[in-house]
């Protein structure tokens, strides 16, 4: 019962006005490439792929021990042409900030938070900082 309520809340607050508006530019936000080198102060941004349908998100599980860069937003969207299909995709766009020299490994997992053992995808990304 837990569940669906805590299902039922998710899918209400996915379709509620808090997303973000479809706009052009963020159609062309990248998917993550598994490597990237900045500077400090300087930021990269990508998108991945959520299953929201299926109540799976995507975290960022190491927080606490990245050093050399901070997040800086994290923002859903789905694309306007998929809002009213019930499943249909939805994005989370990540902007990070370079904020020390050095190189960090963020890591990413696509779960259900409502589900222990639920995740369904790992990814990592390395930065390094100069």
């Amino acid at each position: 019962m837990t569940k669906k309520i805590i299902l039922a809340a998710l899918m209400a607050f996915i379709l509620s006005d808090g997303w973000s508006k479809d706009k052009p530019q963020k159609a062309k936000i990248p998917d993550p490439k598994p490597y990237y080198e900045i500077r400090i102060n300087e930021t990269i941004t990508f998108k991945m792929l959520e299953h929201i349908g299926g109540g799976y998100v995507w975290r960022w599980m190491n927080r606490s021990q990245t050093t050399v860069v901070d997040s800086l937003k994290a923002t859903r969207w789905i694309p306007k042409a998929e809002k009213r299909k019930y499943g249909g995709p939805s994005y989370i766009i990540w902007t990070f900030k370079a904020v020390r020299p050095g190189v960090d490994t963020l890591r990413f997992e696509e779960l259900r938070v409502f589900q222990r053992n639920s995740t369904i995808t790992i990814k990592e990304i390395a930065v390094r900082v100069r």
